[in-house]
């Protein structure tokens, strides 16, 4: 009886163990092809991983707002361990059909108190019959 209820107890958290270390993962895309970006979330056991990635390119010209000449990413815990801004290469023109990507990978604690973490991107534009950025500015 004793090694039985025993069995039982190791076999539980040997069961609890496994299921913790299953991690889960969700991507979402943001944008339209080929100027877009995507986050995915990672459940861990000790930390929330999240990989984002963001991509450009300058040849493709948006209907509404033009050709992307840089795009970005940032994670945002309310803390101040945020990401700060990770950028792609500034494109080279409304001819330059390279696709330039940035990706970035932010650890977040799994502290219950702590404010939700967000994801946001975003893409530097040059409207359509706009001159393309001669001197980019420095960030």
């Amino acid at each position: 009886m004793k090694n039985q209820r025993m069995r039982t107890i190791f076999l539980s958290i040997i069961m609890v163990l496994l299921f913790s270390i299953v991690t889960y993962a969700a991507t979402v895309w943001y944008g339209s092809y080929p100027n877009q970006a995507s986050n995915t979330h990672k459940d861990g056991m000790l930390n929330f991983r999240y990989d984002g990635y963001v991509q450009i390119q300058s040849s493709y010209r948006n209907p509404i707002y033009g050709h992307a000449a840089r795009g970005y990413i940032i994670y945002n815990s309310g803390r101040s361990n945020s990401s700060g801004y990770q950028y792609t290469p500034w494109g080279g023109g409304i001819t330059d059909n390279h696709l330039y990507t940035k990706s970035y990978t932010y650890y977040d604690s799994i502290d219950p108190f702590a404010p939700p973490t967000t994801f946001h991107y975003g893409f530097y534009w040059v409207p359509p019959g706009s001159q393309w950025p001669v001197s980019q500015p420095a960030y």
